[in-house]
């Protein structure tokens, strides 16, 4: 099997022993490091070997950080990407058997070597059911395709800002006013409250660099781009 495996410093020890011991077992190891013990940032591990898994350059894959509570979240932040933390060997089998899980985080620092070897195997010994759980898989895999209501109202922000009659119009009044609108209109199509709206406007505008000076030819394709996607 194909197994990708990555840790931080407080995982360096536990990676070792758990690579050496598949390697033993003939497996395919994929090592994403750290090298050593000096601190590192566990999104920095997580990251690339999950994208990894999720192409299917891995079958599975394995990281590790102090209680895999960081190194897990980091993971899953990659779609496609089903990161189980587990501290036995029953959760184990039961994220493989009903999640299809393909990335097994562990806490170094909260099981030993042996319980953390046991759950190794059982993690890559156990096959995905299917049946109902494929249906529930898919909606998984449906919220990841759809976006969130902040996404939404990102969009139709980038969508308004300096486009249409109704901005034009909110351009004369200054930028509180132009807030409002904007906040009132996406408020409208998502059901967020208008604060929430008008928080999310200010933020984006932020992240864009938009000033009260009108935007270069530039900036407006850029935030086109934006809009399109």
């Amino acid at each position: 099997m194909r197994i990708a495996i990555g840790s931080d410093h407080t995982g360096y020890a536990l990676r070792q022993q758990l690579t050496a011991e598949l390697e033993g077992a003939g497996h395919d190891i994929a090592d994403y490091g750290c090298p050593g013990t000096d601190s590192v940032d566990y999104p920095d591990i997580a990251e690339p070997l999950a994208e990894a898994v999720v192409a299917g350059e891995h079958d599975l894959g394995i990281v590790i950080c102090s209680n895999g509570v960081g190194i897990s979240i980091a993971a899953n932040k990659i779609p496609g990407a089903r990161a189980a933390l587990c501290a036995d060997a029953w959760t184990a089998r039961r994220a493989r058997e009903h999640t299809d899980c393909n990335i097994l985080a562990l806490g170094a620092y909260a099981i030993g070597p042996a319980i953390a070897s046991e759950i190794v195997q059982t993690f890559i010994s156990t096959e995905f059911e299917g049946g109902r759980h494929s249906r529930r898989l898919a909606k998984l895999a449906a919220i990841e395709e759809r976006p969130t209501k902040y996404q939404k109202v990102i969009r139709l922000t980038d969508q308004f800002m300096y486009y249409g009659e109704e901005w034009r119009d909110a351009q004369k009044r200054g930028a509180k006013y132009r807030e409002e609108i904007g906040a009132k209109r996406a408020a409208r199509e998502t059901g967020i409250n208008v604060d929430t709206c008008k928080g999310a406007i200010q933020k984006r505008r932020e992240q864009l660099g938009l000033r009260e000076q009108k935007p270069s030819a530039k900036r407006k394709q850029a935030i086109k781009q934006v809009a399109s996607r």
